[in-house]
């Protein structure tokens, strides 16, 4: 909605709500957040508006909607999206522009995780030759650290303390305590949200269930069957990561293709991502943690 208006010319800005009043579309499980992160990937999960002469479904516009054609119309539309070119090369602020691509790209860079991940963890470990630009997981993992939890929480500490809205002790502590939180959150994200990605891009017809509005109780043995039905892919290729971690740290894997376990700049991205996929639908699951059986 956002781009067709900068289209039209209208200078846009955020619309926020004061202390925490905006409570709509609010998650009640990791599950459905989950769902809606996906959505936002895919495209459906955006606004849209009606325009005389067409459907919905053709206003429905999203991260990869927006920003690539499916495969099978790349011969005949291109890959890059008709709508997305046009505004590139309109008279929109250049700063617009970069906010927009750099919100959408940060799906990517999520969805891309898992799988640079793992093909660092095999060039690195098996010292194949990989030229002076190329960054290594950790480096960039730490930077993430860094820039993240570490300067954003300091960031918005400050802000909330120099807007007077809270004492400086009490929102850095509540601040720090979303840390695990995030980590988890975050950390699990990466395969999901390639599915997402790669469905829109291959045409898989990928649909979700409707976000619940009312929280209904569960327990251990209803959410367990829950977890292996949604989550399986995640955690066969976590698992399998984790297997293949522990096999090649072991005499049975020749010398020359073996990954020695002291080198843990090399392990330690690829132990997170797959360690956060087997954890996320565990302990931000809150029907585990009241351990109600």
């Amino acid at each position: 909605m956002a781009l067709r208006l900068q289209l039209k010319n209208y200078i846009i800005r955020w619309a926020t709500y004061s202390e925490g009043g905006f409570k709509e579309g609010v998650s009640l499980t990791c599950d459905d957040e989950l769902n809606r992160w996906q959505k936002y990937a895919y495209g459906e999960g955006f606004l849209f508006i009606f325009k005389p002469h067409t459907s919905p479904a053709n206003t429905l516009l999203g991260c990869n909607e927006l920003i690539f054609n499916p495969l099978i119309h790349w011969w005949r539309l291109g890959p890059i999206n008709k709508q997305l070119r046009t505004f590139l090369w309109s008279a929109a602020p250049v700063h617009y522009k970069i906010s927009m691509m750099s919100y959408m790209f940060s799906y990517y860079g999520l969805a891309a995780s898992a799988l640079l991940s793992i093909l660092n963890y095999f060039l690195l470990g098996w010292n194949i030759k990989v030229d002076g630009f190329y960054e290594h997981s950790f480096e960039i993992w730490l930077a993430c650290t860094v820039v993240f939890p570490g300067a954003g929480n300091l960031g918005f500490t400050l802000l909330e303390y120099r807007l007077g809205q809270r004492n400086i002790f009490d929102s850095m502590v509540d601040n720090v305590t979303w840390i695990p939180f995030f980590f988890f959150f975050f950390g699990g994200l990466s395969i999901h949200l390639s599915q997402a990605l790669l469905a829109h891009m291959f045409s898989y017809n990928i649909t979700w269930g409707a976000t619940k509005k009312e929280v209904e109780r569960s327990n251990f043995w209803l959410e367990v069957p829950k977890i292996l039905k949604r989550f399986w892919l995640s955690l066969v290729i976590s698992v399998a990561c984790c297997a293949i971690m522990i096999i090649l740290t072991t005499d049975a894997v020749p010398v020359g293709w073996r990954i020695f376990s002291w080198d843990w700049a090399v392990i330690l991205p690829l132990a997170i991502v797959a360690g956060c996929h087997i954890a996320y639908p565990i302990v931000l699951n809150p029907w585990f943690m009241i351990f109600s059986y």
